[in-house]
């Protein structure tokens, strides 16, 4: 295996924020210790600099959410962590999958697609093998996560943008006026 050391990052703080598209837009990241790959690094121009944007969301929602993804990772070709954001002020519905790839200055060019909740964690709940200690043991879990996006966000959806490390956004409505939710990254070979 060829150690890149450009994708190699060092674990980082539980809390940490970026500023999208060179301060054009204001949102922020929080979560994921995979040392393997940081997952802002597939739109590095929309991760420049860091910010306070997480405090524009309403803390219990944001305590709501870290608790239920605490500790858990998607898991494609590779597991990787789910981490917070918000963007702030870019409405309270999800938009269409490209105004969304551009809010957070994917390349015009990457491809998208979206999912519903039930799908995107299909793998982790329905998917699981039953043979599987490990794997029914935290399905709960996957299904309670599901559930709180559910709940805690205005109508949660899926945007995938990308292609074989495909950026993951689980994103609503605050009610404050802010996309939040959850990021990860699935590796597609």
């Amino acid at each position: 295996m060829v150690n890149d050391a450009r994708r190699m990052k060092p674990v980082r703080p539980p809390r940490r924020t970026v500023s999208a598209g060179g301060g054009r837009r204001k949102w922020g990241v929080t979560g994921g210790t995979d040392t393997r790959h940081d997952a802002t690094t597939t739109f590095p121009e929309a991760n420049q600099a860091m910010t306070s944007a997480l405090d524009a969301m309403d803390p219990a929602l944001r305590d709501q959410l870290e608790r239920a993804s605490a500790g858990l990772t998607y898991t494609s070709e590779s597991d990787r962590p789910f981490e917070l954001f918000v963007l702030p002020g870019a409405g309270d519905q999800p938009p269409g999958v490209d105004s969304f790839a551009r809010l957070v200055d994917a390349p015009a060019d990457a491809p998208r697609g979206e999912r519903d909740l039930d799908r995107f964690f299909a793998r982790h709940t329905d998917g699981s093998d039953p043979a599987d200690a490990e794997t029914q043991r935290v399905r709960p879990r996957y299904e309670a996560l599901r559930e709180t996006l559910r709940t805690a966000l205005r109508s949660p959806t899926v945007y995938r943008i990308g292609s074989v490390e495909v950026q993951c956004w689980i994103v609503g409505g605050d009610g404050r006026g802010n996309l939040v939710g959850l990021r990860t990254v699935a590796v597609e070979t």
